[in-house]
């Protein structure tokens, strides 16, 4: 069985990007009130379930509240064996127009095929109605991304979905609802599924 790495970003005292009553950390992983937002359930965790009923193996690199090191996290991936490590976040800017969603590789290891994963995913989420797509990007020319990418990127493809902007009112407003997260669970999870059946 084929194992994927999902890696809900930051956790515990780093909320990661915050905007319009939502927290990172909440939408890719936790369950938490926020004003009158309620966060049921995370994007890993709905990933998960529909690569599960697909058939694969999955391995959370956090399964609480926490905020694993970068070493730790990729640690997890190698532990396990898994043939994949997709880091889950949110996008921010102080433009609050900027919108959108962008898939980022990691430029060393399995590049090749991180990239074409990486355009496999958001192909996949721009089936969503409401997103507007921001392109896939070689983590060479992002600090941040690299950084979260490059130990896992030593022993499989790795990338780094910004599933929406939490700055953006309208991005937002799908960060937040339900359906939309489940919807976008599912076509991620299709889209690693597909891949790796291929």
């Amino acid at each position: 069985m084929k194992v994927i790495a999902l890696d809900p970003g930051h956790g515990g005292k780093d909320p990661g990007a915050v905007g319009n009553g939502l927290q990172e950390k909440d939408v890719v992983f936790g369950t938490r009130k926020q004003s009158a937002v309620l966060i049921a359930d995370g994007m890993a965790q709905r990933i998960a379930h529909y690569l599960r009923k697909a058939g694969m193996g999955v391995v959370l690199t956090r399964t609480q509240d926490v905020n694993p090191s970068k070493r730790a996290r990729a640690a997890a991936a190698g532990k396990a064996g898994a043939v994949a490590f997709v880091s889950l976040h949110c996008n921010a800017s102080t433009r609050v127009l900027a919108n959108g969603c962008e898939v980022w590789y990691s430029h060393r290891g399995y590049s090749d095929r991180a990239r074409s994963l990486a355009s496999e995913i958001l192909d996949a989420l721009l089936e969503l109605d409401g997103l507007f797509s921001r392109g896939i990007k070689s983590s060479r020319s992002s600090s941040r991304a690299d950084a979260v990418l490059k130990r896992a990127a030593k022993s499989m493809p790795s990338v780094l979905v910004e599933l929406a902007f939490i700055t953006n009112p309208e991005d937002a407003q799908l960060l937040a609802s339900r359906k939309w997260r489940d919807s976008a669970a599912r076509e991620i999870a299709m889209a690693i599924s597909g891949f790796f059946a291929a």
